[in-house]
């Protein structure tokens, strides 16, 4: 026997004698890795919960093992230290939430959050990346998994940045090049938007070993939600349902065997039932959906196999949201002590948010 099945026969004997907290055999044998791309895709104080999210998925990846630099975080960072930032500083994600911020490491920020950008990032274009933000991009190779958490407005067959727009067809290159390149094996995306199922829905092919969650369907709005007055001093969404209802879930108390073996379609079953206001979707490669979500995003849990889980989520106050921005200023003008110019500000500013909705990109 040679030398090479020799060690093939070791390694894949301890891949099945390992513990359920060892690494899979794929990452023993082949050196394989899990890249995380973490995308909040706006701007401003009424899209608070984009990079709220965001943060909170950083907290969740980094508490189930994954390297830092396999981390990748797109957010333009006007949040924590906004000036209507009731805890300067800090993100929550959640009424009396933790802050999710602190330690949070930000590859790209401001005007470096854009699609270009993103496409080069998630094509490991690390040339057309040199001098801009960490440089950071997906290094994948064939036996690599990537997990692609991607937060914010849109609308059919597209998904927005700050300044310019994603589309359908510009995404679906990029992983067909992917796929070229051979820099994955598979890939899982959770797409946070309005209209998201409309950037996969007849686009994305079952035989390219990709999986996509939406929060919604091709014509429906997603929610934001920790709206109103659960948001207390912050006025205005926490979060949004989709994402906290995946991330809460995930933040339960658990048996490390019970996380570990968790299947992605065992997760989706799970956020699909809780999020009632919108219907959560899949695309993709239903093969993908067998695969366990730890091999995507890590996973951590208590020794103990009989943790004790709490019955589902409970998550009020929701608003749809692409009228997020709205109910925001009519809570503070209903709410809040204001002078007639104030009152007069903002009565201006809904009239204009109004106008904008109609016209732009608003989901």
């Amino acid at each position: 026997m040679g030398v090479f099945n020799l060690v093939a026969l070791a390694l894949f004997a301890v891949g099945s004698f390992a513990n359920e907290n060892n690494p899979t055999n794929d990452e023993i044998f082949w050196g394989a890795k899990k890249w995380v791309v973490l995308v909040a895709g706006s701007d401003g104080w009424s899209n608070y919960r984009h990079q709220a999210d965001i943060c909170h998925a950083y907290q969740i990846i980094r508490s189930n093992g994954i390297p830092a630099e396999n981390i990748i975080t797109m957010m333009v960072d006007d949040i924590a230290n906004n000036p209507r930032n009731p805890t300067p500083g800090k993100i929550i994600n959640k009424p009396n939430g933790t802050d999710v911020y602190e330690g949070v490491v930000i590859d790209y920020k401001g005007k470096d959050v854009n699609k270009s950008n993103f496409l080069k990032i998630i094509t490991g274009d690390k040339k057309g990346m040199e001098s801009i933000g960490s440089g950071k991009v997906v290094k994948g190779g064939r036996h690599d998994r990537i997990f692609i958490n991607f937060v914010d407005h849109g609308t059919t067959g597209i998904l927005g940045f700050p300044d310019d727009y994603l589309y359908a067809d510009e995404l679906n290159n990029a992983f067909i090049s992917m796929r070229g390149n051979g820099t994955y094996k598979k890939m899982l995306l959770y797409i946070e938007a309005c209209r998201a199922g409309s950037m996969f829905d007849g686009i994305l092919a079952e035989d390219t070993d990709i999986l996509s969650v939406t929060a919604s369907g091709p014509r429906e709005s997603s929610y934001g939600c920790y709206c109103g007055s659960q948001s207390g001093p912050y006025k205005t969404c926490l979060g949004d349902l989709f994402s906290v209802t995946w991330m809460e879930d995930l933040d339960m108390p658990t048996s490390g065997r019970e996380a570990r073996r968790r299947s992605v379609f065992n997760d989706f079953r799970e956020v699909r039932t809780n999020v009632t206001k919108s219907n959560v979707m899949i695309y993709g490669d239903f093969e993908t959906g067998k695969e366990k979500l730890s091999s995507f995003i890590g996973y951590h849990g208590n020794d103990d196999s009989q943790a004790v889980r709490s019955n589902g989520i409970d998550i009020k106050a929701t608003v749809s949201s692409r009228d997020v921005h709205e109910s925001e200023v009519q809570y503070q003008l209903a709410h809040d002590k204001l002078s007639l110019p104030e009152s007069l500000k903002l009565s201006a500013e809904l009239r204009k948010n109004n106008k904008n909705k109609m016209e732009n990109l608003t989901g």
